[in-house]
């Protein structure tokens, strides 16, 4: 119910369609399944690709043996959250490992400033036939994608004409509701999922406690993710300023993410910020608010250093202009 993407439609070459999103609630569907149902479930995908592959062999009489899958990419931040991380680094083996070859072609939608990031992440595991057929486009993606595959077989939000039996663009009849949040209520567990890493702290009534992370390439990325136990807590991001590069002598602080209160107490709070200066960045961790109740605290955070390597700005650069 919670879970978006499948098959949209045909190629012209006949090869099914499928239409990859990343927005959905990768943190909630870790929550509330077991990582081994999360698995089954694209497991099934697979199954499904390669029943339709067998129905178009029979509907057209010539081999089908390829899909093509549309994959947009606005919201693949959340792919570095580590267990999403981790997931999908399995699935990418998996898939090589037991469906190879079965890729025709792949266009890369709405990609991030983050993409090279995810791509030197994920291409060691990824065979050099696949990634050949990997192919980032542009803001005029719409005219590339009706180039290859008939208007009236992808979704009217990618430039088709496709629509559900509601209207909807986003042909979210047919392929699941993006976006949609699983309820906390049906969460499994409680705390950071995969919590091995995560460190504990206790912040007492009407105290504020800080961490402090060194950024020293500017475009790295931070990624963290928190939880209490009982209650809120107030969470932000400042940027500080060293003292001997301020003209009075005394460091200076900005908010670059605010103080805002959260209810990490009912679920965890995963976020990432891109940091485009370096500088010493805090995750300030507020209670100043409460008089009474301290608050017992797990925290993770991860940096990811900008990409700038020859090696990866030479493959994005080959996917962009193919």
């Amino acid at each position: 119910q919670y879970y978006c993407g499948g098959i949209i439609g045909h190629a012209k070459d006949g090869s099914p369609v499928k239409l990859a999103a990343t927005n959905l609630d990768m943190k909630g569907l870790l929550m509330a399944c077991r990582r081994q149902d999360v698995i089954k479930n694209r497991l099934r995908e697979c199954e499904l690709v390669v029943k339709e592959l067998e129905a178009q062999t029979r509907r057209l009489g010539v081999w089908v043996d390829k899909m093509t899958i549309i994959f947009d990419q606005s919201h693949a931040s959340q792919m570095l959250w580590g267990p999403a991380r981790d997931i999908n680094t399995y699935f990418a083996k998996m898939l090589e490992s037991n469906y190879p070859e079965m890729l025709g072609k792949m266009f890369v939608v709405n990609a991030p400033a983050i993409f090279p990031l995810l791509w030197k992440l994920f291409r060691p595991f990824l065979a050099e036939e696949t990634k050949n057929k990997i192919f980032v486009l542009g803001g005029d993606f719409q005219k590339v994608i009706a180039q290859h595959i008939d208007e009236d077989q992808f979704p009217a939000a990618y430039g088709g004409t496709k629509v559900d039996d509601n209207g909807d663009p986003m042909c979210s009849g047919i392929l699941g509701p993006q976006g949609l949040k699983v309820p906390e209520e049906l969460y499994l567990t409680e705390g950071l999922v995969g919590c091995d890493d995560a460190v504990e702290i206790e912040i007492g009534f009407n105290e504020k406690k800080t961490v402090g992370i060194d950024v020293q390439q500017p475009g790295s990325l931070l990624k963290y993710e928190f939880s209490t136990k009982g209650y809120d807590i107030a969470f932000g991001i400042d940027l500080v300023a060293p003292a001997d590069a301020c003209q009075n002598g005394a460091k200076t602080r900005r908010h670059v993410l605010p103080t805002a209160r959260y209810n990490s107490h009912m679920a965890p709070e995963v976020g990432t910020l891109l940091c485009e200066t370096a500088g010493l960045y805090e995750l300030v961790f507020d209670n100043s608010f409460s008089w009474t109740r301290g608050k017992r605290l797990l925290y993770r955070a991860e940096l990811l250093p900008h990409v700038q390597d020859a090696e990866t700005s030479a493959e994005i650069d080959r996917m962009r202009s193919a």
